[in-house]
């Protein structure tokens, strides 16, 4: 079968394999990123990451078991390749993604933000925030933070009542927070 097609019809098969070999393990990383960001708000880091890879370990082998008789190998290793390159790549890009990406609100009172907080993070304390809503951004997502939860589910709330396009979320944990921009974290049970 491979003899009738040119040796450039199959480089572009096969570069088109690679591609989405590749796309499909980007991706595939993309959605456990996320699901994990979802899930790290009720579960904890060990819990989550045993369910990225548990979810995608049952995910492709039930696409692989459906399709079981018509794999070839010599049109499969594309596709292995792809993915071989495609989930490091997804990791890459989520270790190199640009912080300034989110907006990252402390609304903990300006004393105990002199104390620690998360490098990066603009205060604006909870007492101001009412003032200050129309300051935020619209174009990326503002995450509040504080110690407890407390106060960053109260500036959420506060955010979707008079915001307008402010896409907001909070941290719903217990942070502890250093002087040196260090942080710890436990998520709410």
């Amino acid at each position: 079968m491979w003899t009738e097609f040119s040796w450039q019809t199959l480089g572009f098969v096969w570069l088109g394999a690679f591609l989405g070999g590749m796309a499909s393990g980007a991706a595939g990383f993309a959605y456990g990123a996320v699901a994990t960001a979802i899930w790290l708000h009720a579960i904890s880091p060990l819990h989550a990451a045993f369910l990225v890879v548990s979810g995608g370990l049952v995910n492709q082998t039930g696409l692989v078991w459906s399709m079981r008789r018509s794999i070839e190998g010599a049109r499969l290793w594309p596709f292995l390749l792809g993915g071989a390159v495609g989930v490091p790549l997804g990791v890459a890009l989520v270790v190199k993604a640009n912080p300034g990406s989110i907006m990252l609100v402390d609304v903990r009172d300006p004393k105990e933000v002199a104390a620690g907080t998360i490098k990066g993070s603009v205060n604006i304390p909870m007492n101001e925030l009412e003032k200050k809503v129309a300051t935020l951004p619209t174009d990326k997502p503002v995450v509040f933070v504080c110690g407890t939860g407390a106060r960053s589910g109260e500036a959420y709330d506060t955010v979707k009542l008079l915001g307008g396009k402010v896409q907001a979320s909070f941290l719903d944990a217990d942070v502890k927070f250093n002087a040196d921009g260090s942080y710890s974290m436990v998520a709410k049970k």
